[in-house]
């Protein structure tokens, strides 16, 4: 509006200075061009130029709407598939989040091809065929993902982990771990997943490996998952050694195994009476109770545990007398362990001490009252021939650690 008041303006200035012009002096022109010849009165050629400046300006500007207006018909041809696209985008990772698979799916992949971001739409595609059960169909689509030019083929990959993994298909996901773990060795998520799929497998022996490495203090994995890990792989071991035994084979080299199965254990574990009980169980389990002897004496002096000094008692060493001996020095310290005392007494029943085995398992019932003292005191008493009177009163008192429901009984 403003624009057209100062045209306006000037243009009636302009009539007033022609106007002026023409009444001072009309003036002449003349102009030669071969045989052309043109006369006029100067203004009259004046106003002419001016018109003709104005039309060349209007054409100007018309030529300028057309090619501005041409240009935005193009962009809106352009755009309207990738605002499409988008808005299909949206609404698909909405119904994603809402568990609309069918529907996520379908706008997913309908608007991949010019989403902004056409990986993300293809990944979360996959997910809702699979939630939906057409594995075949989410394949599929996984791999247009990893066809995709500039795609991220580690995202492609870690979704279909994952989704291997959530259809318990472990050994698949397994073969695109290995795979990634050679391309990314120091992605810490990679080994996450393959952690859990490790322990999916019960594969104890690759999954202990995952702790060993310079990223595994990053995994913040729980204490008593590596815990459990170690006393699994033990046990898988020890159950080798055991079926080669029950075979009739000594295998030298499964006992070595063993032995360095719990060299590998980290610094932080090895004195941990969890791990250090769950490897003597298995020592003990396949014959091999003088070197768990070893392993819970060295651990008793370094920190005491109740569950050590149990299993300490059950241990039999190269020595039965220095083991008991051993085991007397502690009781210095703590002459109110029912654990110890029950401990004692099985130690001295391995060197034949029967008096001081009964003194033991008595004083461990003083101190607490448990179904195991009651039991090796009650055996240890029937082998002895105590008095009926006797057993009988320890068999009532083993019967009361049992906590039996009262009920009648025949008279």
């Amino acid at each position: 509006m403003r624009r057209v008041f100062v045209f306006i303006i000037l243009a009636i200035v302009a009539a007033a200075l022609l106007t002026l012009g023409i009444q001072y002096d009309t003036g002449y022109v003349k102009i030669t061009y071969g045989h052309w010849l043109i006369e006029s009165n100067l203004w009259v050629l004046v106003s002419l130029n001016l018109i003709a400046l104005i039309g060349l300006g209007f054409v100007i500007s018309t030529l300028k709407a057309l090619i501005r207006g041409s240009n935005q018909s193009i962009r809106w041809f352009k755009i309207r598939p990738k605002r499409k696209a988008n808005n299909d985008s949206q609404r698909g990772l909405l119904a994603f989040l809402e568990g609309d698979w069918q529907t996520a799916k379908s706008l997913l992949t309908q608007s991949a091809q010019h989403a902004r971001m056409p990986l993300v739409n293809l990944l979360a595609a996959a997910n809702a065929a699979n939630q939906q059960g057409n594995h075949k169909e989410s394949a599929q689509i996984l791999k247009q993902a990893h066809e995709l030019d500039g795609g991220s083929e580690l995202a492609a990959s870690l979704t279909q982990v994952r989704l291997h993994i959530e259809n318990e298909r472990y050994e698949a996901a397994l073969a695109v771990l290995t795979r990634l773990r050679k391309q990314h060795p120091k992605h810490v998520y990679v080994l996450k997943l393959t952690v859990q799929v490790y322990r999916a497998l019960e594969d104890w022996e690759h999954l202990v490996a995952c702790f060993e490495g310079d990223l595994a203090q990053q995994l913040n994995l729980s204490a008593d998952f590596e815990r459990q890990a170690w006393a699994k792989l033990f046990a898988t071991y020890a159950t080798r050694l055991k079926t080669e035994q029950k075979n009739g084979v000594y295998v030298e080299s499964l006992e070595s195994s063993l032995a360095e199965v719990w060299q590998r254990v980290p610094s932080k574990y090895r004195f941990d009476e969890h791990v250090i009980h769950a490897y003597v169980r298995e020592l003990m389990s396949v014959g091999l109770s003088a070197e768990s002897e070893v392993i819970l004496r060295k651990a008793l002096e370094k920190s005491w545990s109740e569950n050590l000094i149990d299993a300490y008692g059950r241990a039999k060493g190269k020595d039965a007398t220095k083991q008991l001996l051993n085991a007397e020095k502690w009781l210095k310290s703590r002459p109110n362990s029912p654990r110890l005392l029950l401990a004692l007494g099985r130690l001295s029943l391995r060197c034949e001490l029967w008096g001081k085995a009964q003194e033991y398992f008595s004083s461990s019932l003083a101190q607490q009252p448990s179904l195991e003292a009651s039991a090796e005191l009650y055996r240890l008493s029937c082998h002895l021939n105590k008095p009926a009177q006797d057993t009988d009163k320890q068999l009532e008192h083993l019967m009361q650690q049992l906590h039996l429901p009262e009920l009648p009984q025949p008279r």
